[in-house]
């Protein structure tokens, strides 16, 4: 309130130091001409909402209804065709609200409307608002009433107060004409993210990847038949968005229920960034989650591997063994297999597999960080049950080599009781500067990392060691 009230004060005295009348000119959205909308994957979208109005020559004063409630005001801009310039600019919020009604009320006469509790009949009797907050007071018929004594009425809502959000510009046309305005500006409350759909078949070592955008509104703004682009990368802000507000009603993802035969959207590289662009309007409204095709289907090699890592205490005497069970983790490739190459956008990534029955079974879900091509990504989407790993320290000394100096051994049991050969490979996290003390080990050195592969037969044990001398 305090923000409008300033704006105001500051546009009448520019309006009245040039001397010229200023004419208000409300642009609603019945003279959108066209939306455009980018969405970036932290909250944060670009609008640019085109409008044409019959501008006057010289002073205007220009509102702009139907925005978006979460505008961030400092980074509007407002582009026109004749040229309009812009003295200044501002966001004023919605306001109206039955206190702010009462407020700006404040010393003026309102109708009381009262029911007889017997017979029904309504009578209207004038009130005066003597105060309005903390408490709000009433002088009926002579009398100070601090409870309403039935229902408000008001004649007309004040200038000052507003049931939706309006974007203001102050300025001055050049010539009198129809003019194409754009207001360019970011918002809080959009985003989209891609989510992946996997299925994998370990006999053909096939994945069968399919990449949707889902698309999200909680900004307040009903996106009405919107050019809309999706921008695949990490933007830098130092405004951060505001949180969105919580989806009241989620609407069923429309491309999920009906298959969608317009062209996959465009790709192309933007500073570092991935834009797509969808290939047709989009409607999403305020409150609602919808999935659109972002990427053609992809046939990804890909094998499956269970993988145990641990990171052992290498600096003292640890005589625990808790056993473990490995993740199950999917290997693949981003070669463009199958399809045109594509990089993968970062999302969720959900798998899938049919059981011997050819029923489709879900198998579990990851995090897929951005995948360029020729990459490689490894997804843990569970815990193989049947499978089991022992780590134990079998060995510890002291000052082998020196001060700060260590020699440690362990052991890796591996216990498979399921009906088929298990594939386990086994990462031990080593910290400090180590090498392996013995010649002969199962293990073999990977960075900072020691690793053991190996097939353990269908209800088979198999263990391996290694002994490793290192200094902190």
């Amino acid at each position: 309130m305090k923000n409008s009230f300033a704006l105001s004060i500051c546009m009448s005295c520019l309006l009245a130091a040039s001397g010229v009348r200023a004419d208000v000119v409300s642009i609603g959205e019945g003279q959108r001409s066209g939306l455009g909308v980018t969405l970036y994957s932290n909250g944060t979208a670009l609008i640019e909402d085109a409008r044409v109005a019959q501008l006057p020559l010289g002073n205007n004063i220009l509102e702009f209804s139907s925005v978006s409630p979460q505008m961030l005001a400092e980074s509007a801009q407002l582009i026109a065709d004749p040229a309009f310039a812009v003295i200044e600019q501002g966001f004023l919020p919605a306001n109206l609200s039955q206190t702010e009604l009462l407020k700006a009320y404040l010393g003026k006469s309102v109708k009381v409307v009262k029911t007889h509790p017997t017979t029904g009949e309504d009578s209207v009797h004038d009130a005066l608002v003597i105060a309005a907050v903390p408490q709000l007071m009433l002088r009926i018929d002579g009398q100070i009433e601090t409870t309403v004594p039935g229902r408000l009425v008001f004649p007309v809502i004040p200038a000052s107060l507003r049931a939706n959000p309006v974007f203001r510009a102050v300025g001055q046309a050049n010539a009198a004409a129809r003019t194409t305005l754009r207001l360019q500006y970011l918002a809080a409350g959009l985003s989209w993210q891609a989510d992946h759909v996997a299925t994998f078949d370990e006999t053909s070592g096939r994945l069968q990847l399919q990449t949707w955008a889902t698309l999200v509104n909680t900004s307040g703004l009903d996106l009405i038949s919107s050019r809309m682009q999706l921008v695949a990368g990490q933007v830098n802000q130092l405004t951060s968005p505001s949180a969105p507000r919580p989806l009241q009603r989620l609407l069923k993802a429309e491309s999920m229920a009906m298959a969608d035969t317009a062209a996959p959207p465009s790709r192309q590289s933007l500073e570092g960034y991935h834009l797509y662009s969808l290939n047709r309007p989009v409607d999403l409204f305020d409150n609602q989650r919808k999935q659109i095709p972002l990427l053609p289907l992809q046939q990804l090699p890909a094998k499956r591997q269970l993988v145990g890592s641990f990171q052992p205490n290498m600096y003292g005497q640890d005589a625990s063994s808790q056993p473990s069970h490995p993740q199950i983790q999917i290997t693949f490739t981003n070669d463009g297999a199958g399809g045109a190459k594509q990089p993968l956008p970062g999302g969720i990534i959900r798998l899938y597999g049919a059981d011997q029955q050819q029923v489709t079974q879900f198998l579990g879900e990851d995090r897929l960080d951005n995948l360029p091509v020729g990459e490689r990504a490894e997804i843990a989407v569970g815990q193989a049950f049947d499978v089991t790993i022992r780590h134990k320290q079998v060995d510890f000394k002291r000052e082998v080599m020196g001060r700060n100096s260590f020699e440690v051994a362990f052991t890796v049991e591996v216990l498979n009781g399921s009906e088929r050969t298990e594939t386990v490979k086994v990462n031990e996290l080593i910290t400090g500067d180590w090498s392996f003390a013995e010649d002969k080990t199962a293990f073999v050195r990977d960075g900072n990392q020691a690793v053991w592969e190996v097939e353990v037969p269908a209800g088979g044990t198999v263990t391996a060691g290694y002994r490793v001398r290192l200094r902190r």
